[in-house]
């Protein structure tokens, strides 16, 4: 069995593959695990949790990066880089961070290290983390014949983290700096590099763009910025520090004593900038990012989550709140309530909403699904043409307003910045869906309606399998107070349902053009909607030996 896990940037991959090494340990002393990630920041990252989290662990770390080459330990953190050739002893489980990095025609080293673990035990484990669980050169991890996944065994994305208050919201700001990439030719599926620099290095358009930034920055303390190229980033630097903005630059070719200090610096606040170019898009940790400036142009929904996702994560201790709106509460209390989020590259229009960026299974038309939008005229932030008010100033449009922003991106950062409204629930029916249709599996619809006669409905897949089915029974048991019990999907719709706890309202967001159900308002308290026992429990059955 190969698992994955996908789990937004920010939401704390680390201290999963901690807790789950901990859990299976405890049942399987004799368990020995491999970590695998490709850079060595992430392996001492990954190291370092699980040694606070189960001090008693025999850990070692196997990585050039890092200096360190211990191999006969219960648990090694590894570079694959490093170990992928390398005789290890009987491995139970291997978990490999990142694994949207591997790629279906680059596999050479991590197929040679799986094959190497399986020659020692055909029986070896494989679960897999990563905020993006697909490619864009071969759609996601888990589908197609060559699929090294195969399944999603547990998801949490952007959007639910923000909602559950575990992670901070992007707030787009309008941008006035325009760059023409119209004429720059495609590589592999992405802009070419080099000519994407030419076209944007360019010391009118960046002078442009450092004077908004300033402008829109001016009271955030950590800004990082994504660039076209080497040239392109020491560029935007320099005219950075013309403006007495202390910055720096990372890119491939930064030594690592030299990117070491930089980070470190950074994180001290003694930098207030970092521009790069490709390096800083994954394993960065630092919480006090409040600006991320999108100046990078790319084809791959997965890039911009990772390097948009660089900017959500919070500064305070969340462990003191129980719901979900305390740690909201919370974090617009702090001292980074959000997180700008400014797109010269107008990555947004090309990929939608955030949070709803998926592999390309299936394609869509440019602007599909991405609702027209409006800027405010007091702080710049860009909003769903629908919104009543600002979500960053609280400034109230003017209700006959239709005017939409000429020449923005016709989309939001996240679809949690359209208008989500809620609605009372004047009537709720259950019934099966599917039934009869050939070749579709039957499921139980739900529909909520209000006083005027609306309606909108939710498909719950009880008579699915895999992890539809695993959140189908989770909505249920939270409902029902007790363990799903599948006794035909005709019964629990005219007998069961009617002893569920039902909602007195519900938050209706959209989804493209369609009505979606966000969250619900019980008379009393549902369980948090995180749970680790939904996480851990599909693991935990898998046997090691």
């Amino acid at each position: 069995m190969a698992g994955l896990i996908t789990s937004a940037t920010g939401t704390g991959k680390s201290i999963i593959i901690a807790k789950l090494i901990k859990r299976l340990m405890v049942s399987t002393p004799d368990l020995r695990v491999v970590v695998a990630t490709h850079v060595a920041e992430l392996v001492g990252q990954n190291a370092k949790k699980l040694q606070t989290v189960f001090p008693n662990a025999d850990i070692g770390i196997y990585s050039a990066g890092l200096g360190q080459k211990q191999k006969h330990r219960q648990v090694t953190f590894a570079g694959i880089q490093s170990i992928f050739g390398v005789d290890l002893e009987k491995t139970h489980l291997l978990i490999i961070d990142e694994a949207h990095t591997i790629g279906r025609k680059d596999q050479s080293m991590w197929l040679t290290f799986i094959n190497m673990l399986k020659a020692k035990n055909p029986k070896l484990r494989i679960i897999g983390l990563s905020a993006t669980p697909f490619r864009m050169d071969s759609g996601n991890l888990t589908t197609g014949d060559d699929a090294l996944f195969d399944e999603v065994i547990f998801e949490y994305g952007l959007g639910r983290a923000v909602q559950d208050g575990y992670l901070v919201e992007l707030v787009p700001k309008h941008t006035e700096t325009k760059y023409d990439i119209s004429n720059v030719k495609k590589t592999k599926g992405d802009y070419n590099i080099k000519e994407l620099e030419t076209a944007t290095n360019i010391d009118e358009l960046t002078r442009s763009a450092v004077s908004e930034m300033i402008e829109k920055g001016k009271n955030r303390k950590t800004w990082l910025i994504f660039c076209n190229g080497v040239n392109h980033s020491f560029a935007v630097r320099d005219e950075l520090r013309r403006n007495n903005i202390s910055c720096e630059t990372v890119t491939g070719d930064t030594l690592d004593n030299e990117r070491n200090e930089i980070l470190a610096r950074y994180l001290s606040g003694e930098l207030q900038a970092v521009t790069n170019n490709a390096v800083w898009t994954t394993g960065l940790d630092v919480p006090t990012i409040d600006m991320i400036v999108m100046m990078r142009h790319t084809m791959s929904g997965g890039l911009l989550l990772q390097m948009a996702g660089r900017g959500t994560r919070v500064t305070i201790d969340l462990s003191p709140y129980e719901s979900a709106k305390e740690r909201r509460e919370a974090i617009k209390a702090s001292d980074k309530p959000n997180c700008i989020f400014l797109d010269f590259a107008g990555n947004i229009y090309r990929h939608g909403f955030l949070d709803q960026i998926k592999g390309k299974d299936k394609k869509k038309k440019k602007g599909d699904s991405i609702p027209p939008m409006k800027f405010c005229t007091e702080c710049a932030t860009i909003c769903h043409a629908a919104a009543r008010k600002c979500p960053d100033c609280g400034f109230e449009f003017p209700k006959s307003e239709k005017e939409i922003l000429e020449g923005s991106y016709d989309g939001a950062v996240m679809s949690s910045q359209v208008a989500a409204d809620w609605r009372d629930v004047d009537r709720i029916d259950y019934m099966p869906h599917n039934v009869d249709r050939k070749g579709k599996t039957p499921c139980l619809r739900v529909r909520y309606t209000s006083a005027d006669g609306s309606s909108v409905s939710e498909y719950v897949c009880l008579m699915h399998e895999g992890f539809a089915k695993k959140k189908a029974v989770k909505w249920w048991n939270e409902r029902a107070g007790g363990e799903f019990e599948n006794v035909g999907l005709n019964l629990i719709a005219s007998v069961m349902c009617q002893e569920l706890d039902e909602p007195t309202r519900i938050l209706v967001g959209k989804q493209g053009k369609y009505d979606r159900i966000e969250d619900y308002d019980f008379l009393e308290p549902v369980l948090p909607a995180i749970e680790e026992e939904s996480m851990f429990s599909t693991i935990e059955e898998i046997p090691f030996c």
